[in-house]
């Protein structure tokens, strides 16, 4: 939706044809052109026939953003080895193959981006989240990897690293308590806030900026965890001046 608002005629993937069509049927309420196909896009095959269903509505792709996600909330003792797999094939693979399939689009833009979606336990890790954090902790090496690649067509890579997100009436759900008193800003990110990071970074407003790693987390990974608890508390300093 935030690059419909921002003019930008839009493409879309998703595995569930449903999705497709109540996201197309949104956005062509409100007069943005718009295109999509179901197709899963973390399989080659998938990708090859979308990106000819692209190329036949528009040749010339300007930002594509790999929004893949898999989640299996298990520890790696419990784990399967087929939920690792697909995991990776979801969370990193999709990523690097919706780049390859559309790479030909994006060059014929004279100038264009490509945004991945990640998340901030791909970078510190997740002990709750040991699978995704694993997978996802190889999108930022492919940030720094293709931003260097591909700038030599036009083409700018970066991502977006989000923390926990969720509308403002789930910021009372228990399990955000936690993160929530260790995220200096005091509450979740919302969609949007998600959304307009990752249409700067595809804008031109972001032109000089390639092989980065946004994180938007209201500061969370900002600060030694733990010690807003010790603030709180009162506690004192665990230093003294001799």
């Amino acid at each position: 939706m935030e690059f419909a608002r921002q003019g930008a005629d839009v493409f879309l993937v998703d595995r569930s044809q449903n999705i497709v069509d109540e996201l197309c049927a949104a956005l062509r309420a409100q007069g943005v052109a718009v295109h999509g196909v179901a197709a899963d896009p973390a399989e080659p095959a998938a990708l090859a026939a979308a990106v000819e269903a692209c190329a036949a509505w528009r040749p010339a792709l300007h930002a594509l953003v790999a929004c893949h996600l898999d989640i299996d909330a298990v520890s790696i003792e419990a784990s399967s080895n087929e939920a690792w797999r697909r995991s990776v094939d979801v969370n990193l693979l999709g990523p690097v193959f919706a780049t390859k399939a559309f790479l030909p689009l994006l060059k014929q833009a004279s100038e264009a981006a490509v945004v991945y979606i990640s998340s901030f336990d791909g970078i510190f890790g997740n002990p709750k989240l040991p699978i995704i954090s694993t997978a996802k902790g190889g999108i930022a090496p492919l940030t720094h990897v293709a931003g260097n690649e591909f700038a030599r067509y036009g083409i700018r890579v970066n991502t977006v690293a989000r923390g926990m997100t969720a509308a403002p009436e789930h910021d009372d759900n228990p399990r955000f308590a936690p993160m929530i008193a260790e995220t200096p800003l005091g509450r979740p990110a919302r969609p949007a806030e998600i959304a307009s990071a990752a249409r700067f970074l595809a804008s031109a407003d972001a032109s000089y900026i390639t092989g980065t790693v946004l994180v938007v987390d209201g500061g969370r990974t900002a600060i030694t965890q733990g010690t807003r608890r010790m603030d709180a508390s009162g506690a004192s300093p665990m230093w003294s001046r001799t």
